[in-house]
C-alpha cells in the first residue's frame, strides 16, 4: 500500500479472499467516513447496549449491509455475498463511527 492510500482517511479490511463482485473482482473493502446523510438515510444499523464496564454490541444485519454497501461504494448484493466472518469483520469495523464522544 502507498503512502498516499494510508493517509487517505478510508478504513481498508483485508478480506479472507477474493471475491467475484457483479462489477468486479475484490478482497478488501475500503470505506469512507459516514456523515450524517448516512445516518438520516440509513438510520443506525447497530444498538450498543451498556454494561457495566462496556457495550455490548447487537447488529441489525440488513441494515448494517446496506450501510456498509454505501460507505465502500459497492453493490449491496456484493456485501451479501461475503463470507460471514468478512461480513463481521467489516461490521465490527463500522462500530466506532456509532459510539458517542
Amino acid at each position: 500500500m502507498s503512502d498516499d492510500a494510508k493517509d487517505d482517511g478510508k478504513l481498508r479490511i483485508k478480506l479472507s479472499k477474493q471475491y467475484d463482485g457483479l462489477n468486479d473482482s475484490f478482497d478488501e473493502l475500503v470505506f469512507r467516513e459516514p456523515r450524517a446523510k448516512d445516518f438520516i438515510m440509513g438510520g443506525i444499523p447497530v444498538d450498543l447496549v451498556p454494561t457495566a464496564d462496556s457495550f455490548q454490541v447487537k447488529f441489525h444485519p440488513q441494515e448494517m449491509t446496506m450501510f456498509m454497501a454505501g460507505l465502500s461504494g459497492r453493490l449491496p448484493a456484493d456485501i451479501q455475498m461475503l463470507h460471514p466472518r468478512d461480513w463481521m469483520a467489516g461490521a465490527y469495523a463500522m462500530v466506532p463511527f456509532f459510539v458517542p464522544g
